[in-house]
């Protein structure tokens, strides 16, 4: 069982000093769920939107078993910008879900919300 909290703050020191929070996160789980947890939060700090930071990845490392996991595409892609083959292309999907949320960061006028959908599942919290 592992876990992990994240919150991420940004400071400013302009008319007088305010602290804002950015991204909050927490886990609890297998170390996969955790991974998907700091995964998310990395890729909506990377400007993806929450429907694209919960998805699972094509390439993975799994840490239960040290070997990193693959779709074919996703051994084919790694191998051509890495030079890098999949220990496994047996991509299993985490039994796990993430939910990822992102706020209007200026007015709070609106939240984008969205919940890693099984295999075709429709994602209710962002449309897709």
């Amino acid at each position: 069982m592992s876990s992990a909290g994240v919150m991420i703050t940004l400071s400013t020191h302009e008319n007088k000093e305010e602290t804002r929070g950015i991204v909050a996160a927490s886990s609890t789980g297998a170390e996969r769920t955790v991974q998907g947890t700091a995964n998310a939060i990395l890729r909506m700090i990377f400007q993806k939107s929450a429907g694209e930071a919960v998805k699972t990845e094509r390439v993975y490392l799994d840490l239960s078993d040290g070997l990193v996991h693959c779709t074919p595409g996703g051994n084919k892609a790694f191998e051509n910008y890495y030079g890098f083959r999949c220990d496994s292309l047996d991509h299993r999907e985490p039994d796990r879900r993430v939910m990822a949320m992102l706020m209007d960061d200026e007015y709070f006028r609106f939240a984008l919300f969205a919940v890693t959908p099984k295999e075709g599942e429709y994602n209710y919290g962002v449309g897709q």
